[in-house]
Formats: structure tokens, sequence, C-alpha cells
């Protein structure tokens, strides 16, 4: 598995600012958290839905992401995506 933290640059209200993914060996999502700027958590898995849901192509890799003037992505490590993923449970 592989673990991302990525960052969106822009001025939508109604879009997610903060993504953390967790990507299998062939870079498909199998979960993912979506944050917004004011604090709202949409969630998806391979399971479960919330407001959002998973890519249906695989990932792009860190470099083609932080080509892209909007986006930078950066590797967390599993226990990075976990904390942030059992504090989004808590907000249940």
């Amino acid at each position: 598995m592989q673990y991302l933290y990525v960052t969106w640059e822009h001025n939508f209200k109604d879009e997610p600012k903060e993504f953390y993914m967790e990507l299998d060996d062939r870079r498909f999502q199998e979960r993912v958290l979506e944050i917004f700027e004011d604090g709202g958590v949409v969630y998806a898995t391979t399971t479960e839905e919330f407001n959002t849901f998973l890519a249906k192509e695989s990932y792009p890799s860190i470099e083609e992401i932080n080509s892209t003037e909007e986006f930078r992505a950066t590797s967390i490590t599993k226990e990075e995506f976990e904390k942030v993923w059992k504090d989004r449970e808590k907000q249940k």
C-alpha cells in the first residue's frame, strides 16, 4: 500500500482542499478522506461511500501531481494515514 496527502489550492467553497489516500500496488484508491476548508469531511472505501467516491482510474504519481500548479502531493506513512482516518471516525 501507498499513502498520500494531497492539497488543492482553489477558491471553490463546495470542493475539498485536502485529501488523504490509501492506494493499492496498482495505485487505485482503497480509501480516501477529503477535508473541506470549513472542516467538513467526506470519505469513501471499497465498501462504503459518504458523499464522495473512489476514483475509477489509477492515481497519478507524486511527480505528475506536483507538476500542476494547484495540487501538491507528498507521501505519508501508514501510521499518519490511520491517525487521520481514526480521527474521522470520532467525528461521525
